[in-house]
């Protein structure tokens, strides 16, 4: 399939595509133990890239922003882009560079353990972008990127009027409020997981975690929990959000850029955002059921089906 946009795309995702090499398990090995992997494969990855892929099989025009390697993966993670609809006009090929990978390794109750093997991913510089691209974008999703490279970004996508939705990650989490003050007073939403949450806070507890990570810049928190679905914060309010049960706990990877992703789409749906968070975790369900980050990506009508088969 050609690249399908030849105008700004209406969400643009910054941040890493990586190759996922998963084996599954029955356990994880002990200190100098060796076991054998039940089966091993090459899936498509990285955070955003996984949000991306999902924006667009819920019919979202979508474009990266990131760098690969000049590499095989490079090539193929590019191609899966294209093959997904994805815009990749900023996407950038870094000559003499390998293309980042992770390895995970899946036990049969869908948990999983990573290690990122390193590789160019993301972007260095917000001036090699072209400004025009951000003209008709809705939305900004930032993953995993360089702070600084973050904060211009943002800026960028405000002055167009987009909505700016950053998920930090572990990574960018760990550098705490004061390193990452810059990007969370641009960003309106916050995505992140109960445990990035906290360490970006400090704390133990999500009740002062939230209000202060409200008080950085988000309007919108959106906590997730796993199998005990997500909490949405607004407004110094809390509401959990119950999660929809799950066909088959085949691989937990990706989950949280599922229902990133049915957030966005919730909301460029014009959709409250409790409805919107709910059509997130309706997406991050039907993924799990599926081996390898982006295989179970819903498309919209799956994720329609089972919020009407299963009010909440």
């Amino acid at each position: 399939m050609q690249n399908a946009f030849s105008h700004p795309p209406e969400v643009i995702v910054l941040g890493a595509a990586a190759i996922d090499l998963v084996a599954r398990v029955q356990a994880m090995p002990n200190p100098d133990e060796i076991i054998l992997a039940e089966s091993y494969a090459q899936y498509p990855g990285g955070a955003a890239a996984n949000v991306a892929v999902g924006l667009a099989r819920l019919g979202v025009k979508t474009g990266f922003v990131g760098c690969l390697g000049d590499d095989a993966w490079g090539s193929q993670l590019k191609a899966t882009f294209a093959q997904e609809g994805v815009d990749t006009r900023q996407v950038f090929i870094e000559p003499g560079q390998h293309s980042a990978a992770c390895f995970i390794a899946v036990e049969p109750q869908g948990v999983r353990r990573i290690i990122a093997l390193g590789g160019i991913a993301l972007l260095d510089s917000a001036e090699r972008l072209d400004a025009h691209y951000f003209e008709a974008a809705q939305a900004l999703y930032i993953g995993d990127a360089f702070i600084d490279v973050a904060a211009a970004v943002a800026r960028l996508a405000r002055q167009q009027g987009a909505r700016v939705f950053l998920a930090p990650g572990g990574v960018m989490a760990s550098a705490g409020l004061g390193l990452l003050a810059p990007v969370l007073a641009l960003s309106q939403v916050l995505i992140l997981s109960r445990s990035e949450a906290l360490m970006l806070a400090g704390g133990t507890e999500l009740e002062q975690a939230l209000p202060r990570l409200a008080e950085s810049g988000p309007e919108i928190i959106v906590t997730t929990l796993g199998s005990q679905g997500a909490l949405l914060f607004s407004d110094g309010e809390t509401r959990p959000i119950p999660p929809y049960p799950v066909s088959a706990m085949i691989d937990t990877t990706g989950a949280g850029d599922a229902l990133a992703a049915g957030v966005i789409a919730g909301y460029l749906e014009q959709r409250s955002w409790q409805d919107s968070v709910r059509f997130g975790c309706a997406a991050a369900a039907l993924k799990i059921a599926h081996s390898g980050a982006q295989t179970g990506l819903p498309d919209r009508q799956a994720v329609n089906s089972l919020m009407e088969k299963i009010k909440q």
